[in-house]
């Protein structure tokens, strides 16, 4: 549907190049919004239960380990990575965003944001 409205202009670049730019687009749109979607029914959830929950479940307790690890491998991260990374996934702001508000050229954003993706990964055990 998006590209049928959408204003595709040969002169600015190849259309895979397009295609791949609006498919990332969406995307971080859609994370945006499950993200403010996730904060709202915590926010509620934390109203409902007034008071914390006496015996955590194993889902809660493997969810704290997950988070303890990337806490762990944030923590290996250069200070300018980590702040990227917290720009654009702690506080849902785009590339562009985070340029603008460090006083920083777009590239050297990207840069640090791959660059700490990549480390992050290895320090995870992810796929190489």
């Amino acid at each position: 549907m998006n590209l049928a409205r959408s204003s595709f202009d040969p002169k600015r670049g190849s259309l895979r190049t397009y295609l791949s730019i609006l498919a990332r687009s969406r995307c971080l749109d859609r994370l945006r919004s499950w993200r403010n979607r996730q904060r709202s029914l915590e926010q509620g959830r934390v109203e409902l239960q007034g008071s914390p929950a006496a015996d955590p479940t194993l889902e809660q307790l493997a969810q704290a380990e997950r988070v303890a690890e990337v806490q762990t491998a944030l923590a290996e991260l250069s200070e300018s990575q980590r702040q990227v990374l917290k720009m654009a996934y702690y506080e849902g702001m785009s590339q562009t965003e985070i340029a603008k508000q460090l006083d920083l050229p777009l590239g050297t954003v990207k840069a640090r944001a791959r660059r700490a993706l990549l480390r992050l990964r290895e320090l995870l055990g992810g796929p190489s």
